[in-house]
């Protein structure tokens, strides 16, 4: 996850075209989708980019947000489901209820912890 982050970091310049920044994009997804077994799902419309660094930093350790294009976040998450349901690995349709939800100004947190306590925390930053 970290080397994805560096990769994507040097080559900003505009050394990698818009596939390959998917292909990175797609790649870091399905590493989330196996490491963390809870999604919450956050609508960030009324929460700033500072926000979102604080909130960042905050669940840095027990959490990770991810933001993109919704369109690919969608196609990524039924080939991932797809592919487990190949393997026999039954898991994976928990994910797939999600989809449906992706709509609009979302991001996905994930973590392997309290779902109430990362709620809570995202909240605290929201914009009234």
């Amino acid at each position: 996850w970290l080397q994805v982050i560096q990769v994507i970091k040097e080559k900003m310049s505009g050394e990698l075209t818009k596939k390959q920044k998917k292909e990175i994009y797609t790649k870091n997804l399905v590493e989330l989708l196996k490491q963390y077994n809870k999604i919450l799902l956050v609508n960030i419309d009324n929460v700033g980019a500072y926000s979102i660094q604080r909130i960042r930093q905050t669940l840095r350790g027990k959490c990770t947000l991810l933001f993109g294009k919704n369109t690919l976040i969608r196609k990524t998450i039924r080939d991932y489901v797809e592919k487990c349901e190949e393997a026999g690995n039954n898991e994976s349709a928990r994910i797939e209820g999600i989809l449906p939800f992706i709509k609009g100004n979302v991001g996905l947190v994930f973590t392997n912890g309290d779902l109430n306590e990362t709620k809570e925390v995202v909240e605290s930053f929201k914009q009234k």
